[in-house]
């Protein structure tokens, strides 16, 4: 299993707020790191029917039941959560680390949380995995650096390259997602990204916009996919705009 830099971060933010919640894409590694916490912490997932139904049958009971080191995974699946968790939060205020949220970057959920836990919780966005991540090197102090305005031999020592050319390639062309990257099998990358397409199309885009036209908005992904590694110029893809005018029906 490899580390993600962000979980050092998770701990930090537990350690101010009663509530974190960490969203991201699908397939980007929430589950696996949610796993990583420790056994004390008990965990649920609203994507299995018998976890969602204990929840939702009474959330605030839910809650006092389980009000300390509590994870649910999906939360956005339970929208009921949020209104008791607000309750459950401010019952002990002043007591951190309490629950940990996880979820996909959906509107909902961000609604959720602006509107129920303002001011309750830290929220903190995972991505697939950093070029540094896959090939297990330590996170880059060159941003904080450049932030701190170091002297210019601190800065160089640290910008020295760690990787190889080929690694960079290797990383560019085979993407960041966790399960693909660990397999290592080109044929398994290949038909997991064709299938994590479908997926997203279905579940997550399908469900936002009921009239969205698939084989449109597949045809607009592969022309966004075109200008990896640019520049993004807004006016090369207003200008394939006319192609893509009925994505929505």
């Amino acid at each position: 299993m490899l580390t993600r830099h962000i979980q050092s971060q998770v701990q930090t933010l537990l350690t101010h707020f009663p509530c974190v919640v960490v969203t991201g894409v699908r397939q980007c590694g929430k589950t696996t790191l949610l796993g990583t916490l420790g056994s004390e912490w008990q965990r649920f997932d609203m994507e299995n029917s018998a976890d969602r139904q204990q929840l939702l049958a009474d959330p605030d009971l839910f809650l006092r039941l389980h009000e300390d080191k509590l994870v649910v995974d999906e939360a956005q699946l339970v929208p009921p959560l949020f209104s008791a968790l607000r309750v459950a939060i401010d019952r002990d205020r002043q007591k951190k680390g309490r629950f940990l949220l996880s979820g996909s970057s959906s509107p909902d959920l961000v609604r959720q949380i602006s509107e129920s836990l303002a001011g309750r919780v830290g929220r903190i966005e995972m991505a697939p995995l950093s070029l540094s991540e896959a090939w297990e090197q330590p996170p880059s102090a060159l941003y904080s650096l450049l932030s701190q305005g170091a002297a210019l031999a601190e800065i160089q020592a640290v910008a020295t390259p760690r990787l190889s050319l080929q690694q960079v390639q290797d990383y560019w062309f085979a993407g960041g997602y966790p399960e693909p990257w660990l397999s290592g099998s080109e044929e398994f990358r290949n038909l997991w990204q064709r299938h994590y397409i479908d997926s997203y199309l279905l579940r997550d885009i399908g469900a936002l916009f009921p009239g969205l036209n698939r084989d449109r908005f597949r045809q607009f992904v592969n022309l966004l996919s075109q200008h990896s590694g640019n520049i993004l110029n807004n006016a090369d893809i207003a200008r394939s705009r006319s192609r893509f005018s009925w994505v929505i029906k």
